[in-house]
């Protein structure tokens, strides 16, 4: 019984990290996301 709650931990614990390490790509993809689009909005207001 006691094997089978050790198991259920870490399975809940790699969810979370797995689950946070997605919340963290999504964030670092649209912080990249935002850089792009600042990228392309500059040169539209350096050349208008």
């Amino acid at each position: 019984m006691v094997k089978a709650i050790d198991f259920l931990k870490a399975h809940l614990a790699f969810c979370w990290s797995s689950k946070n390490l997605a919340i963290l790509s999504a964030m670092v993809l649209h912080q990249a996301q935002k850089e792009e689009v600042r990228h392309w909005v500059q040169p539209a207001k350096v050349f208008p």
